[in-house]
């Protein structure tokens, strides 16, 4: 595989764009439709695109070792005497000997102001990220009993380049007992480093690069092309603040707002409303805050996802109430006949309201997927899909953040989640998920 690797490689390097090598076929081939790993855009160019590279010389044919800032002799693409060191086998192997100073231990280094030839640099930094950095990774998923598809491995690499290789089991386990917000709560910690005066800072770099390298892991996006690594970095701690799940359900098929077409022509919604959606939030607002005061609540996410169904399938009808959710049976556009409703649970229908009753507000979602054996999918929102434990502490919020728009929003974001999610409720489910079953409203006819 190395010596595949170094022949689609020696054809990349004589450029200075830094885009060199492949790790195709075993190292790049994945199951995303998003995955955009190739010969031009793959684990290489991804990481060398944020590494950058040391000055040229020798009219541009080598890289010149420098002392970096972190006091590491540094040539190329982050290729510091460590990874020079490690590759003593792979140099003498290729004959690269001339190139390097050698010790009395056995190992090659490089000095200040050494030339070091482009493709030898970057053949040893293929090398090295395969064999330092990527080699631990299948032992590891093994041992916490779960499959990384390649795009996941090579974001782990990714990291480990950066970072150092010792943070793989970290990396591994955070995903494997809390998913993709327990891998990125870890993987977003490091986003410091010494700078010249040997203080740790925080550098929006290392934040732009977690960030990309979390949406490789989640979409297998080497190219950016949900731009995640452009975007401001105000919201930088919460996984999801970038619309990295929108960006996977673009990549199973939906829109770039997660909107999918289904089989039957409905589209679907099964990831949140990015606050980009102008259905949901005012983008008049320069925080893009809700169109009413009452962000979160099921009535207010129903009733608006009833405004985008209409709009996306291009239904000349409209909706404008948001009463409760146990009310929405009795609201006027049922009642004057512009929507039909049906009281028998067993008739779903796609792009349906379904309202339950209870003792107290009641609870209304969408029907986004009716299955084969009864099962439909729903999406619905909460408050307590949010981080706020409970209504009135919500309430508290209003005034120290200045108003209600800006608490619920702060609630609804500040886990990356929007308030939202979808849920899969068995034939049986329906009628008593909330309360009881009151009715469907069939938006589409």
């Amino acid at each position: 595989a190395l010596f595949l690797l170094i022949i689609i490689f020696a054809s990349l390097t004589d450029s200075n764009t830094g885009n060199s090598g492949t790790l195709n076929g075993e190292y790049g081939n994945a199951s995303s439709s998003c995955n955009t790993s190739s010969d031009e855009a793959n684990l290489v160019t991804f990481i060398f695109s944020f590494e950058g590279e040391t000055t040229y010389c020798d009219n541009g044919n080598g890289y010149l070792a420098v002392d970096s800032d972190d006091t590491a002799i540094t040539a190329g693409h982050g290729i510091t005497n460590a990874a020079i060191g490690s590759a003593s086998n792979f140099i003498e192997e290729n004959d690269f000997q001339n190139y390097f100073n050698y010790n009395e231990s056995g190992v090659y280094y490089m000095k200040v102001g050494d030339c070091i030839p482009k493709d030898v640099l970057n053949k040893i930094a293929i090398y090295v990220i395969e064999n330092n950095y990527a080699s631990t990774i299948d032992t590891i998923s093994e041992k916490y009993n779960i499959t990384l598809t390649q795009f996941q491995k090579d974001a782990i690499t990714s990291f480990n380049y950066n970072v150092g290789p010792g943070n793989t089991e970290d990396l591994i386990k955070a995903y494997a007992e809390g998913g993709y917000e327990g891998l990125w709560n870890e993987m977003s910690k490091y986003y410091k480093g010494y700078n010249n005066s040997g203080a740790l800072v925080a550098y929006d770099g290392l934040k732009r690069r977690r960030k990309a390298e979390f949406a490789l892991f989640v979409t297998g996006d080497y190219t950016d092309q949900g731009l995640f690594t452009s975007r401001p970095l105000d919201n930088y701690e919460y996984y999801d603040s970038e619309g990295v799940m929108a960006r996977e359900a673009v990549c199973s098929g939906a829109n770039e707002d997660g909107l999918e077409v289904t089989p039957d022509g409905y589209i679907a919604r099964l990831t949140r409303p990015l606050r980009s959606n102008s259905y949901f939030y005012d983008q008049s607002s320069s925080q893009q805050l809700a169109h009413s005061d009452y962000e979160g609540e099921c009535s207010w996410y129903a009733g608006y996802r009833a405004k985008e169904i209409l709009a996306t399938m291009e239904i000349a009808k409209e909706w404008s109430s948001m009463p409760d959710g146990g009310k929405y049976c009795t609201v006027a556009e049922v009642n004057n006949g512009t929507f039909r409703k049906s009281t028998n649970v067993n008739e779903p229908k796609v792009g349906a309201l379904i309202s339950w009753v209870d003792s107290e507000y009641g609870h209304v979602a969408v029907v986004e997927q009716v299955n084969s054996d009864g099962s439909i999918v729903i999406s619905e929102a909460s408050i307590s899909n949010g981080i706020v434990p409970d209504r009135p502490t919500l309430h508290k919020w209003y005034d120290t953040m200045g108003g209600a728009k800006l608490a619920r929003k702060y609630n609804c974001e500040s886990n990356g989640k929007g308030c939202f999610k979808t849920t899969t409720l068995s034939k049986d489910q329906i009628y008593s998920y909330v309360g009881h079953f009151v009715c469907y409203i069939y938006l589409i006819d």
